[in-house]
């Protein structure tokens, strides 16, 4: 019979278990893009083969390289953040193209020059899923050796971390628990692993009641039933690094081989910590959230990528297949219009950037431009037009829209990450666009629980026209997403926006909306800032018993926002706020902001700003109040 080895065989678990909590509550000033993250070093690709090198130690840097044939300027926030065990924030970051040219930046950050200790500790992210050696993973770390790349349009500017402006952001996080990590390093004739960087945390659920180590202080179990061996081989599948882990090559120290070069010795190794480096990283995490010192500078490096000389001019259906057939990154200018027999299509990890230059792309497919799976695709300048089908479809991809008008469609842009079990979540992001749709101009679908992150869609200074249905819909039972709308207008037949989506958030700020009935909720979180928001409908009258509302759709009361709260299986809120906010029901009955069923606890309003077409106290935040007129009604703060 197997004696079951001991759960934590640890001195200090008692006071760990009553740090744990404490941890959390420890506040200080730690220094990773803070005021600390001032060295920031900018490489600029030449149109020669030499790459150009530019340091400047400032916080917001400014750098012009007009003889290597782009401009830009990068800004990153300078301000002290308080951080502590197991709290993560966003590095902002501002990147403008002032050239004519595509440009590709590359982000990597070193930890070279943070503390020892906290090495392993600090780890930088990209926010989003990919698709990384054939692996599809829910976060996209960055360190020295690996980086993320994204593409800015010409005279365009990136902004990263921002209230408005493009995801995916890139992230920082001190790991709560120390249990384990990636390394880069190289393993010695003695079988020692020289370590070099810190890659990635390797995280599972710790528990103290569960988590088992063996009588040599290397983990067993990690939940009394997962050995660390199944467990390691697990994590491996989806960790983004070529090769899987071999556990049977364990070092004596404890490294596991993932993707190594057998010549040199050089590679990535998965290290777990032991029972007694767990105990002293939380004692240690303890000391250092109380000692309020700097750890140090990150380093961030932003390698600037020109890429108009490797475009390649189109003229006809089969120069622009041609074009698109070969493997990595595909440039594309067209010379002239073209008329398409099949869509467009861009599968797996492949990279499209199409730069229409002004003409027109005509297709008699049911789809014109299609996505699919970690793809990459990006058009601007010019116009697609279909054949009353989808313009472009996006399914766990990343879709860019700039300056291109799409016509002659059903539905505009599509993006059905319901369709994939990748986990890879669309980003899709429109900037001065223009949709004019026969049914809908943005139909999305998210992918529900299949991953960790969420669908994200952002509109910037873009006309978006459903005629027959919406400007934009999404599917309730196809959750999961993050829509920000700034800048633009919105309109459709039966409501500019209908939201009936769980575990999701919709911010629209700056903007016109109108239909039917204005802005239509059923689900999720709804942020309404500063905008223009109209009901053209009539009323019409609802049901006395809410259970008459159907679980597909909504009522068409013609009001401005409308929140049906008949979903009892989630919270939804709605929040209005600005003092710029105009919210009106134009017809008789209606009003400028409903709630229906009224009094439900998984449902509220809240109106911190704005005027009204009609009486809104009964949704006013508290400390607010109403000014009315003959002209309407003005929420004040008291």
């Amino acid at each position: 019979m197997k004696i079951p080895s001991p759960k934590l065989n640890n001195p200090l678990g008692n006071l760990l278990a009553a740090l744990k909590p404490f941890k959390k509550k420890v506040i200080f000033h730690v220094a990773l893009l803070l005021i600390m993250l001032i060295v920031t070093t900018v490489l600029i690709f030449s149109q020669t083969i030499a790459w150009q090198t530019n340091v400047v130690h400032t916080g917001g840097l400014m750098f012009s390289a007009d003889t290597w044939n782009f401009s830009a300027k990068v800004e990153l926030a300078g301000v002290d953040t308080p951080a502590s065990p197991g709290d993560s924030g966003v590095i902002e970051i501002q990147m403008t193209n002032d050239s004519a040219d595509l440009a590709a930046a590359s982000v990597k950050i070193s930890k070279d020059a943070i503390i020892d200790q906290m090495k392993k500790r600090v780890y930088f992210y990209v926010d989003t899923s990919a698709v990384r050696h054939g692996e599809t993973v829910d976060r996209v770390y960055i360190n020295g050796r690996n980086s993320y790349t994204y593409t800015i349009f010409p005279h365009n500017e990136l902004m990263l971390g921002f209230k408005s402006g493009a995801q995916p952001v890139i992230k920082w996080e001190w790991t709560y628990d120390n249990l384990g990590h990636y390394v880069y390093g190289r393993k010695t004739e003695t079988g020692n692993v020289q370590i070099e960087e810190f890659l990635r945390p390797i995280e599972y659920d710790f528990d103290f009641m569960k988590t088992t180590f063996k009588s040599n202080g290397r983990l067993e179990t990690v939940d009394g039933e997962i050995t660390a061996e199944e467990f390691l081989k697990t994590f491996s599948q989806t960790d983004g690094y070529e090769g899987q882990i071999d556990t049977s090559a364990v070092t004596s120290e404890g490294y596991y081989p993932v993707d190594i070069n057998n010549e040199t010795g050089y590679g990535v190794f998965a290290y777990l910590c032991t029972l007694d480096e767990i105990n002293a990283g939380s004692v240690l995490d303890t000391q250092l959230g109380g000692n309020s010192q700097p750890i140090g500078e990150a380093t961030v490096q932003i390698t600037g990528q020109n890429c108009s000389s490797d475009g390649v001019l189109v003229f006809d259906e089969q120069s622009l297949n041609e074009a698109l057939s070969t493997p990595g990154l595909n440039l594309v200018t067209l010379n002239e219009d073209i008329t398409l027999s099949e869509a467009i299509s861009i599968n797996e990890s492949s990279q499209a950037v199409i730069d229409l230059a002004g003409h027109k792309i005509t297709s008699t497919a049911a789809t014109v431009v299609e996505a699919k799976d970690g793809a990459s695709v990006m058009l601007s300048n010019g116009e697609i037009c279909g054949n009353e089908g989808i313009g472009v479809s996006s399914i766990a991809s990343s879709v860019t829209l700039n300056n291109v008008t799409i016509t002659n469609v059903d539905d505009g842009v599509v993006i059905s990450d319901n369709k994939s079990s990748s986990g890879i979540d669309s980003v899709v992001h429109l900037k001065g666009c223009e949709i004019n749709a026969a049914e809908d101009g943005l139909w999305i679908y998210g992918n529900g629980a299949v991953s960790e992150q969420k669908t994200s869609i952002v509109v910037e200074n873009c006309n978006i026209i459903g005629q027959n249905y919406a400007g934009v819909i999404c599917n309730g039972a196809q959750y999961g997403t993050d829509i920000q709308i700034t800048n633009s207008s919105v309109k459709g037949k039966y409501a500019a926006i209908y939201f009936p989506q769980k575990d999701s958030t919709l911010t629209v700020t700056s903007s016109t909306l109108e239909g039917y009935t204005g802005v239509a909720v059923k689900g999720g979180t709804v942020n309404i800032v500063d905008c223009t928001v109209t009901g053209t409908g009539e009323y019409t009258p609802l049901p006395s018993d809410p259970s008459e509302l159907s679980k597909s759709g909504w009522w068409d009361t013609g009001d401005g926002v409308y929140l049906e709260a008949n979903y009892t299986e989630w919270q939804t809120n709605v929040f209005i706020s600005g003092d710029k906010t105009k919210i009106t029901g134009t017809q008789e009955g209606t009003l400028a902001v409903r709630q229906y069923p009224e009094g439900v606890s998984q449902a509220k309003i809240e109106i911190s700003g704005g005027s009204f077409s009609s009486d809104v106290s009964a949704y006013l935040k508290e400390s607010y109040s109403i000014n009315s007129s003959s002209d309407g009604y003005t929420v004040v703060k008291e």
